[in-house]
């Protein structure tokens, strides 16, 4: 027994020795900028590290290809080993983690779980499945990244899982499947779009718009028979139609709506001070003469970003339906996690910047953002570089506006690789071994001093007591789409001007159908002037239901630009599917290319489930269904509509 206290004085000396060691090694990484440093803070030969995320006390936490970390502080500030919080099936990968309240949100190659109370606690955590029914066509695509928004709703990337489907010479690839998430309490009448009833399910209503869809696409309940394995409870659950997205929850997993569409896969997500979204697209390597180089995108709700119909203006500027990007100089591109920079900690040229982690490169690089008339460019710099087979993959701000990045070993891609991983933080040169800055747990803070002003100067801070805000706020059951009726401690920070955005298609199917050119003038009016592309957008929503009388209209006007849009209206309703739209019993649909894509071991299952007998699942294109379906009426006229116009004096429109 009185050995004890030198064995753990031992240790305690052990473990110092080995951080000492880890901060004077040579590392394989280094920053550009003398006035910065990088040090490691931990290494790992076969975790593979991956996702990283630090809350307001300063603890970090990584996941990787099967497990979740966490890294606690001692009373000086300095880092303790890392303790395993959850250790998930193999090729789980945790992509993303976010943290709300005492809770972690963890998104993974094919689904979306909360941890309640899992900031905090070390033991007895189980993860609660949120979102998930995406067929694992691969572990680089699927669900891939997480950030809050403004009014608190989770939103999600997901790449496309059919990536390899369809005839490339004239592209054109969906894939389908059954997307599940919670449902709310109240059921009522399930409706679609259309008005039209869908006969053997319910819809749940949770207080919102439901379902994928912008508008109410039919929020459904599915009760799985109960032989059949590991489905336990109902789930609300929707159809869905598409390739790469973004999705957004709230964040007891009800109310999935869909963002935008048309992505390939889109790996790193984040808002910045203003409530703009970005992400980043990885090039298609198989064919990089028409999907390279990779792109940075400002993500607009409602946007649809073309692929695997084209990919940016500069390889096709004959296209007048793909949106500009923030950088499409990238080059061949592989780029992961990204943050956004807006704190004071570091020198002013790093604010307003968007950071991305480039596995490709080697690279941690910045995008300094500048406002380009209704979205934003910006010119690649690096802030990181590493040397050999040291690629950056995770990024995040933290602990008072330092950068933490995660760097994994790998000569070359792989599937679902283990290698040799570090964590690391970007800081200033003289910062000390203990990295001071005011820690604070912000569950425990007073509502006034979360709206303290005195926070506005760095992001990452008031970004998480907006947050703090919101879920108080939600706890009380405050109506926070009235800011102006809220007490005056929540008006003090939750942000203003952010909505619901409201889609063009909310203009009931029949308006204007009889007096088409007063629907015509309405539209130029109406067109919201705070979006990207607007005109895209508002040719979208009117795709959603059937107009052909005001789609001919347009497609005959004098004004080219009026033309444009019935052109670019018509072909959007005949060759994009409803995100949410049941399929035809006659439409075909392929299989993926390896079975097991369908059969999924989730984290809080004890066997795997396969999707195919929850809906069905598989990949189309609208060729495909064209030659197979009856066409109707109104698809007669749209496609007369767009033959007519391949006679028009106007090249883009032809």
């Amino acid at each position: 027994m009185f050995h004890r206290p030198l064995i753990f004085v031992g240790l305690i000396a052990s473990f110092a020795s080995f951080a000492s060691t880890l901060l004077a090694e040579e590392l394989d990484y280094h920053v550009t900028d003398p006035n910065l440093k990088v040090v490691r803070l931990d290494s790992s030969p076969d975790d593979s590290f991956l996702s990283v995320r630090t809350d307001s006390t300063g603890r970090i936490f990584v996941g990787g290809r099967r497990t979740l970390y966490a890294y606690d502080l001692d009373e000086s500030g300095r880092y303790l080993p890392r303790k395993l919080l959850y250790e998930f099936p193999d090729h789980t990968w945790v992509n993303d983690i976010e943290v709300r309240g005492d809770d972690l949100y963890l998104v993974t190659v094919s689904a979306v779980y909360r941890i309640p109370g899992g900031r905090v606690n070390r033991k007895g955590l189980k993860p609660e499945r949120l979102l998930w029914g995406v067929p694992n066509g691969h572990v680089h695509q699927c669900f891939h990244a997480c950030t809050w928004g403004p009014e608190g709703d989770l939103y999600i990337s997901m790449g496309d899982p059919l990536w390899y489907y369809g005839d490339f010479t004239r592209p054109d690839h969906w894939g389908h499947w059954t997307m599940f998430y919670k449902p709310s309490a109240k059921p009522v009448d399930a409706r679609r779009v259309t008005g039209v009833e869908l006969p053997g399910h319910s819809r749940v209503d949770d207080g919102k718009s439901g379902g994928v869809g912008n508008a109410a696409a039919g929020n459904r309940v599915l009760q799985q028979e109960p032989d059949q394995a590991g489905f336990q409870q109902q789930w609300a659950s929707i159809p869905y139609n598409g390739v790469g997205a973004v999705f957004r929850i709230r964040p007891d997993g009800t109310n999935l709506r869909s963002y935008a569409r048309g992505l390939r896969n889109p790996c790193g997500l984040c808002f910045d001070r203003n409530g703009n979204l970005f992400t980043n697209d990885n090039d298609h390597e198989g064919i990089p003469s028409l999907y390279a180089p990779g792109r940075l995108m400002h993500v607009t709700e409602g946007s649809y970003w073309s692929w695997p119909r084209g990919w940016m203006t500069s390889k096709t500027p004959d296209r007048a339906d793909i949106p500009a990007m923030v950088n499409d100089e990238m080059g061949r591109a592989v780029p992961v996690l990204q943050a956004y920079y807006a704190d004071s900690y570091l020198p002013e040229t790093y604010r307003n910047n968007l950071l991305v982690a480039r596995w490709c490169r080697r690279t941690v690089s910045r995008f300094p953002l500048e406002p380009t008339g209704k979205t934003f460019t910006a010119k690649e710099q690096v802030l990181l570089e590493g040397l050999d087979q040291a690629r950056p993959v995770g990024i995040c701000v933290g602990r008072g506006g330092r950068i933490f990045v995660t760097i994994c070993y790998m000569a070359q891609n792989e599937g679902s690789p283990t290698y040799r991983s570090d964590l690391a933080v970007i800081t200033r040169q003289e910062d000390p071994e203990t990295m001071p800055f005011a820690a604070v747990d912000l569950t425990q803070v007073e509502l006034a001093e979360l709206s303290n002003p005195a926070h506005q100067g760095d992001w990452s801070r008031r970004q998480a007591e907006i947050q703090e805000v919101v879920r108080r706020a939600e706890l009380l059951q405050l109506d926070l789409t009235q800011p102006e009726t809220l007490p005056l401690p929540f008006q003090n920070i939750l942000p203003t001007g952010h909505h619901e955005r409201k889609p063009f298609d909310e203009m009931p199917a029949d308006a204007f159908e009889d007096n088409p050119q007063a629907a015509i003038q309405q539209l130029r009016q109406s067109t919201a002037s705070t979006e990207l592309a607007p005109e895209l957008i508002r040719c979208l929503d009117l795709a959603q239901t059937p107009r052909p009388q005001l789609t001919a209209a347009r497609c005959r006007a004098a004004d080219a630009s009026i033309r444009m849009g019935g052109v670019l209206t018509a072909g959007f309703r005949l060759t994009i599917p409803p995100v949410d739209a049941e399929l035809h019993p006659d439409a075909p649909l392929a299989p993926h290319q390896k079975e097991e894509a369908n059969i999924i071991r989730y984290a809080d299952e004890e066997q795997p489930i396969d999707l195919r007998k929850l809906g069905r699942v598989g990949n189309y294109t609208v060729a495909e269904h064209w030659k197979v379906l009856q066409h109707t009426d109104e698809q007669e006229c749209l496609f007369g509509l767009l033959l007519e116009r391949l006679g028009d004096e106007h090249d883009k429109i032809r």
